[in-house]
């Protein structure tokens, strides 16, 4: 007997048939994967939360729930003056799968 379990098996079993429920998992993880990059970026420049806080205008708390946080939740103006703080330049871009088209 084996304590291995084959992933279809596992994953059919906690899924459930709720696509939406899993679609709004995936969304939240990839959300949380993206806010743990702001971080890090802000890290490897060697600023704070502190830091970028004073060159935002805002409270470290603030910077604190945009790298902890559901990025969803954030306006574009936000994150574009979070980029500025760490001296990038925010971009949108449209991912079509075959196809990327930069917005802004």
């Amino acid at each position: 007997m084996s304590d291995f379990h084959d992933w279809d098996d596992v994953r059919a079993e906690l899924h459930d048939g709720d696509d939406e429920a899993l679609d709004a998992e995936r969304a939240r993880t990839e959300a949380w994967i993206s806010a743990f990059h702001l971080a890090e970026e802000r890290k490897r420049l060697g600023l704070t939360q502190r830091q970028v806080a004073e060159l935002m205008g805002v409270t470290p708390g603030r910077v604190s729930q945009i790298e902890n946080g559901d990025l969803e939740a954030n306006e574009v103006a936000t994150l574009s003056r979070y980029a500025r703080a760490l001296g990038a330049r925010m971009r949108i871009i449209f991912d079509y799968g075959d196809d990327l088209r930069q917005i802004a």
